[in-house]
């Protein structure tokens, strides 16, 4: 914020973290991860915290063979050793993985570093574009 000028303020922060767990997930998704749910184990690698993630998880309206969280990983995507604990946690190796995310930066970058199998982009226009 401090590089913007933009003022931080506390509650104000707290107030848009607070706020998370309400936000639920895009229309489209709930109706699409039910219609594959059975058919192969979704997995979730989130930069959000253990406290966080279970009432976004629950809001998404399928199960789920894994959730992992950054700080169960102690690291932030995109860092390999995120995607490297959930591999050692799955016992999988990279390349038996699909990866679907709508960064870049965050999903799509590293998933191609560290040669995961499939990668799907889903364009959700919220990051600027990139040649990769």
């Amino acid at each position: 914020m401090q590089t913007l000028g933009v003022e931080f303020r506390p509650e104000e922060a707290l107030r848009v973290y607070q706020s998370i767990p309400a936000w639920g997930p895009h229309p489209d998704v709930p109706d699409g991860l039910a219609r594959i749910a059975g058919k192969i184990p979704l997995v979730i690698l989130s930069n959000a915290m253990n406290e966080q993630i279970h009432d976004n998880v629950s809001l998404l309206g399928a199960r789920f063979h894994a959730v992992y969280t950054a700080e169960q990983a102690q690291a932030y995507k995109p860092r390999s050793q995120a995607f490297e604990y959930m591999f050692d946690q799955l016992g999988c190796d990279p390349k038996d993985i699909m990866h679907v995310s709508s960064s870049f930066r965050y999903d799509q970058q590293p998933a191609t570093d560290l040669c995961i199998g499939v990668r799907v982009f889903v364009g959700r226009g919220h990051e600027p574009s990139s040649p990769f």
